[in-house]
């Protein structure tokens, strides 16, 4: 079986799209995912499965449909691809770049390359972004509550769906699923 990730997008944010971690991880234990877990109350699943990314993405946003209602976006990865996502990060471990102002927004997809390439965003003073394989890198040493570079900027830009984790976070998931 391999080591799992699942992000959910929206959950428990600002008292939007309520769901309860432990009553997440046994509706998504019923499914027979093994050793299911959640790390905060984020939409940070860990488990294992032997099907594919796909069929777990299918099956977790139906059970999530079905249990809540929520018609939220599905992110699910392996450790292997977590850990390169981690590797590729052209801020992180830099001196002058503090990990506390660093994340990562995950896409759902790849976004067209033209897309990529017309995106001019406006930053503030010290942003900066960067793309990996479906993944942005942000660097907001204001804060990201304070940057225009969010989850929306990116989404309508990119036209995909994306949710974003700070770097402490990130880091956490893959210490975990090393657990696993």
């Amino acid at each position: 079986m391999t080591t799992r990730i699942c992000l959910l997008r929206g959950v428990n944010v600002t008292g939007k799209n309520p769901m309860n971690m432990k009553e997440l991880a046994l509706c998504l234990s019923r499914t027979g995912m093994d050793n299911v877990s959640t790390y905060i109350q984020s939409g940070n699943v860990l488990y294992h499965s032997d099907k594919s990314i796909a069929a777990d993405t299918e099956t977790i946003h139906k059970e999530i449909l079905a249990q809540w209602g929520y018609d939220l976006p599905v992110l699910v990865f392996d450790a292997t691809q977590l850990g390169k996502w981690i590797e590729e990060s052209p801020f992180a471990g830099k001196p002058e770049v503090n990990p506390e102002k660093l994340h990562v927004t995950y896409l759902h997809a790849t976004p067209a390359a033209a897309l990529l390439t017309d995106l001019l965003p406006t930053v503030l003073p010290g942003e900066a972004f960067a793309f990996g394989d479906r993944v942005v890198y942000l660097y907001c040493p204001g804060g990201y509550g304070n940057t225009k570079l969010d989850n929306t900027f990116f989404e309508k830009k990119l036209k995909v769906a994306a949710t974003t984790r700070n770097w402490k976070t990130t880091l956490k998931l893959l210490e975990l699923s090393r657990d696993y």
